[in-house]
Formats: C-alpha cells, structure tokens, sequence
C-alpha cells in the first residue's frame, strides 16, 4: 500500500511539474476581514486535529470563519467527520494524476471566500493543489518558498502557535489596508 502511495505522489508530482498550479490572482476588492472566511490546515495525527478544532473555538470569537479544511498528510483512510463548517481532505481526494476527485471538487465549487488563511508551513503537493483551488478574494499564508505564488501575501512565521500566527495575519490585514 506504501508502494502505491509513493507511486501516486511520484505521477501528480510530475504531472503538476507539466501543468502547474494556478496562481492566485488578485480580485481588485479591498480585503473584509469580518466577510467569508477559510482556514486551511495541515495535519497528520488525530491529536494535532483536536489542537486544529480547539483553536478554531477560541478563534471564531475573533474572526468571522465561514470554513476550515484540514488536510491529512499521512493517512489514506477515508475522511471521517466531514460537514458543512469543517472538511477533512486526505490523498484519497486526488486521482493518480493529482486531479481532486469528486467530494473535494464540489466543496471548491459550492464555496467562495473573502479571505482564506493557510497555515500549512511545509510544502506538500496536495495541500498547495487545495490553497490554488480555493477561490478568494485574498489569500494569506506561511511563507515557504515553494508557495509563494499561491498567495497575496506569505508571512515568516516563528511560531507554531496558531493564536500567535492569526494575530499576525489579522495585524498586517489591518496595518496594511489591502485593496487587493
């Protein structure tokens, strides 16, 4: 199973390498810090998904957030707790070719965004597959190299605190005034 695994990252690896992912292209619209907003997480253990639901809690006394999907990165079993508010993702959601599969793709079409926060740090081809498909009118994340071009604007982060990582995404949105 391993095997197959690696096999099917090897071919979307070389299929993104033909077809790159879409940059994101900025709306025109200021940004609306209290509009529509997604967050979107990395995860690959159960206990790190409960820390991800935890912060969401605290984080929607804050912000408006309309959405999360959580991408597991180490699992290929088969999503469990999906609904409207929060969306697990795993590999499974892609096809050999790293094309989203059916359940992901409707979520990408019945869902628009005024703002989309990722904190993904590390890059993985499918977690920037699902930043590029997420359609908003800006897009905030980690700064990592490999993903730069998925964003509005990336930011270093020296924390793995998510509550420390929003206050800053949710300063500069507010420092900078962002027509986007």
């Amino acid at each position: 199973m391993r095997i197959v695994s690696n096999i099917k990252e090897l071919i979307a690896t070389w299929v993104v390498g033909i077809w790159p992912l879409m940059e994101h292209k900025p709306s025109g619209k200021p940004v609306n810090i209290d509009g529509k907003v997604v967050l979107v997480f990395n995860y690959s253990t159960d206990d790190e998904l409960r820390i991800i639901n935890a912060f969401v809690t605290q984080a929607k006394k804050h912000i408006n957030i309309n959405a999360v999907i959580a991408f597991n990165s180490t699992s290929n079993k088969s999503a469990v707790g999906s609904d409207d508010f929060i969306f697990l993702a795993n590999k499974n959601d892609f096809n050999l070719f790293g094309r989203v599969n059916k359940r992901l793709n409707k979520w990408f079409i019945n869902t628009n965004f005024d703002l989309m926060i990722s904190f993904i740090s590390e890059g993985d081809l499918y977690c920037n597959k699902i930043v590029s498909r997420i359609t908003s009118g800006f897009k905030l994340g980690i700064y990592n190299h490999e993903n730069v071009k998925l964003f509005d604007i990336t930011i270093k982060q020296e924390t793995n605190n998510y509550n420390k990582q929003l206050e800053l995404f949710i300063y500069y949105v507010n420092k900078l005034k962002i027509n986007v």
